[in-house]
């Protein structure tokens, strides 16, 4: 009797996904008036590295659920009172760049998926919302397209509240 033995190694990539500024956007002393306060927008990136050629679909999860002003955006806490402090909301950008080509970021539900070139994609907090990114400037639903490094520019929209901290 003979033994045959197959093995077979499948390499899986890895990725880390890093944000410009190592994600910290700082707005100062923020003095309360009393009322609610729209501070200006920051502009950051959103960088993804694989170690190979990979896809990647995802979504953002708050830390903080059920602490901003409004549902659609994300919160940043209570004071002690337990008054929501503020909130924000996060927009990627139409235009990435994958293996540095031109690309989009979409924004869908796992099977059919969308952006417009120009505008922004906003992902609610711990919605059923994804994120995916492909080549190319038409929207094609299906399996996501690998790459290796990519990066996406995104905005950042913060709303300071009206209340004390």
């Amino acid at each position: 009797m003979a033994d045959l033995s197959v093995t077979r190694s499948i390499p899986v990539a890895s990725c880390s996904p890093t944000f410009g500024n190592g994600g910290s956007f700082n707005f100062g002393i923020i003095q309360s008036t009393g009322t609610a306060i729209l501070l200006p927008a920051q502009a950051s990136t959103f960088n993804i590295t694989c170690s190979s050629s990979a896809t990647m679909v995802f979504n953002i999860t708050s830390n903080r659920f059920g602490t901003a002003v409004n549902s659609s955006e994300f919160g940043w806490g209570v004071d002690s009172s337990q008054n929501p402090i503020g909130s924000y909301r996060i927009e990627f950008d139409a235009n990435a760049l994958l293996d540095g080509a031109l690309g989009l970021t979409l924004s869908g539900n796992g099977t059919s998926w969308q952006s417009y070139p120009g505008t922004a994609n906003t992902l609610p907090p711990n919605s059923q919302n994804l994120i995916r990114f492909q080549r190319g400037y038409e929207p094609r639903n299906g399996v996501p397209q690998s790459f290796t490094p990519c990066r996406s520019p995104f905005e950042y929209y913060p709303l300071y509240n009206q209340y004390k901290i």
